[in-house]
């Protein structure tokens, strides 16, 4: 007898945040609506030929989880969801290396929709922002967060 996987639609809020003003980089948060919260990120250069990360934005559209757990488990930012295998070698383009930074790096992701007020769309989906709703501005060692 097979388990029963159910699908969750992943709903992306596409460019919401802009870090710095040189190489202009955009952050991209997938949400997860199994459990409402940021699960996948996308960091990437608008300007630039497209990468996996920007992609990331186009082909993760849902996952499927049950009782083997989740397909994406290991790349979840979702520390919390029951289902979560994510590991700091799994996030090395972010820099992360040790769990520490995998638990700073995603109370800062679920931070940020939680102030933000990012939505959940029951369809999945992708939310494109031509301004941000964030700048994040490094100045002088110190980071500047505004609206």
């Amino acid at each position: 007898m097979a388990l029963e996987s159910e699908r969750y639609n992943i709903t992306w809020h596409t460019a919401v945040i802009r870090l710095g003003q040189r190489g202009i980089n955009f952050i991209s948060l997938g949400l997860c609506e199994h459990t409402q919260r940021t699960a996948f990120v996308a960091i990437f250069n608008p300007d630039k030929p497209a990468t996996q990360e920007a992609l990331r934005t186009l082909l993760v559209k849902d996952v499927y989880a049950g009782q083997n757990g989740c397909e994406d488990g290991t790349r979840c930012l979702d520390l919390n969801c029951p289902m979560n295998k994510a590991k700091p070698e799994n996030f090395k383009q972010y820099k992360i290396d040790t769990t520490e930074k995998l638990s700073n790096f995603s109370k800062n992701m679920q931070k940020f929709r939680s102030d933000l007020k990012l939505q959940i769309n029951p369809k999945g989906g992708n939310y494109y922002y031509e301004k941000p709703l964030l700048i994040i501005k490094k100045n002088k060692g110190k980071t500047a967060v505004g609206k």
